[in-house]
């Protein structure tokens, strides 16, 4: 889509928003064909290695890699990115790279730095890290992403990327949620275009059919899920893509 199409659709916008949402949507489009896709983090580079911090919007993402330079010094810690960070699969290594998409802020560089560790931010009253359990990995890494999971290509050339990511070092800053055997439900961005709203997540132990599974979803968010877009497997795990009556 055009930057003019995009504005004659939504007049509310002006034309360098039409123009950074659909460069931006064209990127993201032709990276995740090559083994990479843009993450919602603001991704800091510290003595060569690239550490991204994930969270909703308005957490704190920026305010932590802040941190990081006040405390460290400008020259030593970088802000690659403060908003959408590229990431992309490179000879068996994730790197992350600096893109020109970095949402309010202009901080970003045109540089690469090998991918040292996400990790998924919470606001809390102390200070605590622990490590992602793999169905938690698998939801975050699917809310920081964009909508194109409606797109089944897109969706699989994204689980696939994720699939890898996930063997990487990934933790939990914060009271983030911690999944039971049930599910997990998360919410990408409500804001972000025909977004997948819901990503569950559930263990084939507790489970002998996709029926089943449906069911006892339907039951435990108290209303129905009218489209299920894609499901996966890793591990034992069923990763179930879907949207919610309410964004049809």
């Amino acid at each position: 889509m055009k930057p003019l199409q995009l504005q004659q659709m939504q007049p509310q916008l002006d034309r360098n928003t039409c123009e950074y949402l659909t460069t931006g949507d064209g990127f993201y489009r032709q990276l995740i064909g090559f083994d990479g896709m843009l993450l919602h983090a603001s991704a800091v580079i510290m003595d060569g290695w690239a550490y991204l911090f994930s969270a909703p919007s308005g957490t704190g993402k920026s305010t932590h890699t802040a941190l990081w330079q006040q405390i460290f010094g400008e020259e030593r810690a970088r802000i690659l990115n403060d908003d959408k960070p590229a990431l992309r699969l490179e000879n068996g290594r994730f790197y992350a790279y600096g893109t020109p998409w970095s949402g309010k802020t202009p901080c970003y560089i045109n540089q690469r730095a090998r991918v040292g560790g996400i990790i998924q931010l919470s606001q809390a009253h102390a200070n605590k890290v622990r490590s992602l359990s793999l169905p938690e990995k698998y939801a975050n890494m699917q809310s920081a992403t964009s909508g194109l999971k409606i797109d089944h290509q897109m969706a699989d050339y994204l689980h696939a990327t994720i699939k890898h990511i996930i063997s990487y070092a990934c933790y939990a800053i914060g009271d983030s949620y911690r999944g039971q055997r049930g599910a997990i439900f998360e919410r990408p961005n409500s804001n972000a275009c025909n977004a997948v709203c819901y990503i569950v997540v559930c263990n084939f132990a507790w489970y002998n059919n996709i029926s089943g599974i449906i069911a006892t979803l339907n039951y435990c968010c108290q209303f129905s899920f009218s489209n299920y877009i894609v499901f996966y497997t890793i591990d034992g795990y069923l990763f179930g893509l879907c949207r919610s009556n309410a964004a049809q």
